[in-house]
């Protein structure tokens, strides 16, 4: 099958290699965090006919090297603690596995010849995997991934510019349930099924804005800008539209049905760890705190916090040393 198209008189390539990638990381520095999980999906797309083929499907859990640091914020977000990831296999040899993957499909020593890094907020991921790379002593990353990654999370934001005022976040899981996209909100942050939702988004896009428009390489004059600046101008038709918001109010007695306190009502949620409720409010779509329950988790809150300092303060977590030993 020929690799390449005319477009314009200009040839390019027909096959493109689509490397879908998301991590689950043991926090947001990527000179200090870790990978614990890294999913990818590896697609090849004919650019002429849309056709897509499913190449690999990859899901590696790994431990970060001695010395990564865990933020405690980030392990609830993926639900998992530092015990478990010390069971897993080294990041070195998690490495050695995805770059024999990506070896596979990819002649690195072939500037022509790479991956379209695609991610959900995707210049994270893509962070978090050059300092994986650099880490396990491969420096030549961008052999693999053209420089120019793609966002969906960029991609979708036109098709929400009406009513993102109006949405918590704009986080994955929010993103899918406004475009109507089903997800299950214990299953986010799954590197896996993170990855899955994005491709099902960047999919709808291209299929339904990328390729119902015209392919021209050429740059455009001023006249084209012109026209596309006239109010006239004919609107995409967009593959899903925005639904109207759907928000579930945490009141006092409201049982949390997820997470470590499932099963428990706010109100006992709140003697226990006030600030778990706020942070379900800024990380679980939907779910917003009642303005009478916000006041009294901010308080509550900033009253726990205050006790906790003064518990250190009074070295109540100091470690047991046992002063016979000289």
């Amino acid at each position: 099958m020929a690799l390449n198209i005319n477009i314009n008189g200009i040839t390019q390539q027909q096959i493109v290699k689509l490397c879908f990638i998301d991590t689950e990381t043991t926090g947001t520095k990527p000179d200090i965090h870790g990978i614990h999980q890294l999913s990818m999906i590896i697609v090849a797309l004919d650019l002429k006919t849309g056709n897509r083929s499913l190449l690999e499907k990859v899901n590696l859990r790994m431990r970060p090297w001695n010395g990564c640091e865990y933020d405690e914020e980030a392990l609830k977000v993926s639900n998992v603690s530092e015990e478990q990831i010390s069971t897993y296999q080294p990041e070195t040899e998690a490495f050695k596995q995805f770059r024999n993957v990506l070896d596979k499909h990819c002649n690195k020593f072939d500037k022509r010849d790479k991956y379209y890094f695609v991610g959900y907020n995707s210049q994270f991921d893509k962070d978090m995997c050059y300092a994986w790379f650099n880490r396990c002593g491969e420096k030549y990353f961008f052999s693999y991934f053209f420089s120019n990654h793609i966002d969906v999370m960029t991609l979708v934001t036109p098709m929400l510019f009406g009513i993102r005022p109006d949405m918590l976040n704009f986080k994955l899981g929010t993103v899918s349930k406004f475009i109507n996209i089903v997800t299950e909100d214990t299953s986010l942050h799954d590197a896996m099924y993170d990855i899955e939702i994005t491709q099902v988004i960047f999919w709808q896009y291209y299929d339904n804005v990328v390729r119902k428009s015209e392919h021209t390489v050429s740059a455009p004059t001023d006249s084209d800008v012109a026209k596309l600046l006239q109010d006239n101008t004919p609107k995409m038709d967009f593959p899903f539209g925005a639904r109207e918001k759907r928000e579930k109010v945490i009141e006092r007695d409201t049982v949390i049905t997820f997470g470590k306190y499932k099963g428990k009502t706010a109100e006992e949620i709140i003697e226990i760890n006030a600030s778990y409720l706020l942070w379900v409010e800024d990380n679980i779509a939907d779910y917003v705190l009642s303005n009478e329950l916000k006041e009294i988790v901010t308080a509550t809150s900033e009253q726990q916090r205050e006790q906790f300092r003064e518990r250190m303060s009074q070295n109540k977590y100091r470690p047991y040393i046992d002063t016979n030993k000289r």
